[in-house]
């Protein structure tokens, strides 16, 4: 950060003051956009109902941080300065605001809670001041302090029959932190009437909330020394038909297995916990199948639903609904979330299904994870 430098002896200049302001603003500016980025973000500002409750709601103090000019005009005797920098608004004591209550009765409003970065000039004095060529003392009346505050304001909505009221959207440069649902003969507010804007910028997680390394190794099982046991069987007890053509998702329900809870047997997907190599086999035995004298069968596995990666297939010249299974099995590394589904289809009967037991099932596990 840049400092000013005073020489002994030196009569002190007013920029002296300004510049140690203003470079202490900047270097704590930097060292907040290095940690927090140079978005807008919001701390703190908690919106309650008021105890007791009103048509009243109270924001509590917290802060915005939003970027700005380092000073959008002169400060004091220091020319503006248009460089951009995270600039902090603070809001000190909480704030009171009236919500007003439709007239109309089944009517309802959404008010919105806006926020925005404010600064000004205030805190105005009479100071004295010695004229540089008379050398005579005059009275002046000076704003003593340049304040970077946030703006908490009510933007009333417009009231319409109870569920189709609309929620205001926020002024230019202010931005929307909380929605406030008033219904006509309403007396007093509570909790549940109040509703986070969608995507305010709220600030999640400090550094409280954080855990350190040796703590985290306390707590969790390190991936290099423990591999975590993710394993599952599935098979059908019922027919499951199949339409023509597709392919078709369908689920084995019966789970025989199912170690670290992936696979979900009422949608047939195995979603991975853990970032890793994975083993997967899918056999299908069917059944029912009619309408030609010859057709193809074929059974798949897909990745997050759009992506085929495994295919297994058989041609009958004859239909036999009692005999013959497909296998389609791949080996594939999944990262946290990937989806493995399964999927079939036949062509050239007009019915067909799954069997059940016998050679139909689907499984899979976690080979090794990987970092």
């Amino acid at each position: 950060m840049d400092r000013v430098i005073v020489s002994p002896n030196e009569q002190l200049q007013d920029t002296d003051v300004l510049k140690t302001n203003r470079n202490a603003m900047v270097a704590l500016s930097k060292l907040s956009s290095m940690m927090l980025g140079n978005n807008t973000l919001l701390n703190g500002l908690a919106c309650t109902a008021t105890a007791p409750a009103s048509t009243n709601i109270v924001v509590s103090p917290g802060e915005i941080y939003s970027l700005q000019p380092i000073d959008s005009t002169a400060y004091s005797s220091l020319p503006a300065d248009t460089h951009q920098i995270l600039k902090q608004g603070l809001l000190l004591d909480k704030v009171t605001l009236a919500c007003p209550v439709p007239s109309t009765a089944g009517f309802a409003a959404n008010h919105l809670i806006q926020v925005s970065f404010l600064e000004n000039d205030t805190d105005g004095a009479s100071r004295q001041f010695k004229d540089p060529d008379t050398g005579a003392i005059i009275t002046l009346t000076k704003n003593q302090t340049r304040q970077g505050r946030c703006l908490v304001e009510l933007k009333q909505g417009v009231a319409a029959l109870n569920g189709t009221q609309v929620t205001p959207t926020p002024d230019a440069g202010k931005i929307g932190i909380y929605t406030v649902k008033v219904a006509s003969g309403t007396t007093k507010i509570e909790q549940a009437d109040i509703d986070e804007y969608p995507n305010a910028p709220f600030v999640t997680e400090r550094l409280t909330d954080k855990i350190s390394l040796a703590t985290a190794d306390a707590r969790y099982a390190k991936i290099g020394s423990t591999t975590p046991h993710i394993s599952f069987k599935a098979n059908t007890t019922t027919v499951i038909p199949i339409p023509s053509g597709g392919p078709h998702k369908f689920a084995l329900g019966n789970v025989i297995s199912n170690h670290g809870n992936c696979y979900n047997p009422a949608t047939g997907d195995f979603k991975a916990k853990f970032k890793g190599s994975y083993l997967f086999f899918l056999s299908i035995e069917y059944t029912n199948l009619s309408g030609a004298s010859a057709g193809s069968l074929y059974d798949y596995l897909y990745l997050n639903g759009t992506e085929e990666i495994a295919i297994g297939d058989l041609y009958y010249d004859t239909p036999n609904p009692n005999s013959g299974n497909i296998i389609a099995s791949t080996l594939i590394d999944l990262n946290i979330g990937d989806t493995i589904s399964t999927y079939a289809n036949y062509t050239g009967f007009t019915t067909g299904g799954i069997r059940q037991w016998n050679e139909t099932y689907f499984y899979g596990y976690l080979i090794a994870p990987l970092p």
